[in-house]
């Protein structure tokens, strides 16, 4: 059981707090705190149920790689996006100078084209992946040469907890 940031009662799992901006969670009357103290979600942020249905991972997977994106994403720049430098450092221990692999792996999970890879963009790459995604996901990432780099990605990602 975890504890409800908005009133501090126990819920099963993070998948059932519901919080609304101007509300507390659904088992309580208690008013959610202010603004400034609500947790402040990144940029790029999606719901992890809106994610969870659009890919393999549950809703509590969904929310594990979030906080794992929020050690990635606040690790240089404390904008909530994961920046070449932020990729490079989870991966490399090191964010200085170019290196051809994590560039090109950070290309593939920046979906948007935009420089930075945003939550959704993270959890949409990694879901090829999981376990239970589709053979037909994983048969269709292109090029293969890419695929075979990713290989790694996931258990690199998971060591830098």
């Amino acid at each position: 059981r975890l504890p409800c940031r908005t009133c501090s009662c126990r819920v099963q799992s993070l998948s059932r707090r519901r919080i609304e901006p101007s509300m507390g969670c659904a088992w309580s009357s208690s008013p959610s705190p202010s603004p400034s103290k609500r947790e402040q979600r990144a940029q790029g942020y999606e719901e992890p149920a809106v994610l969870a249905a659009e890919t393999s991972f549950t809703v509590n997977e969904v929310e594990a790689l979030y906080e794992l994106y929020k050690k990635l994403s606040y690790s240089i720049f404390k904008d909530g996006l994961i920046h070449k430098e932020e990729f490079r450092l989870a991966l490399f221990r090191t964010s200085k100078g170019a290196n051809l692999f994590a560039d090109r792996v950070f290309d593939l999970f920046d979906l948007k084209r935009n420089g930075v890879i945003e939550f959704g963009e993270f959890v949409r790459s990694l879901s090829i992946f999981h376990p239970k995604a589709p053979e037909s996901e994983k048969t269709a990432c292109t090029p293969p040469v890419h695929c075979s780099l990713l290989l790694c990605c996931p258990f690199i990602f998971l060591s830098s907890l």
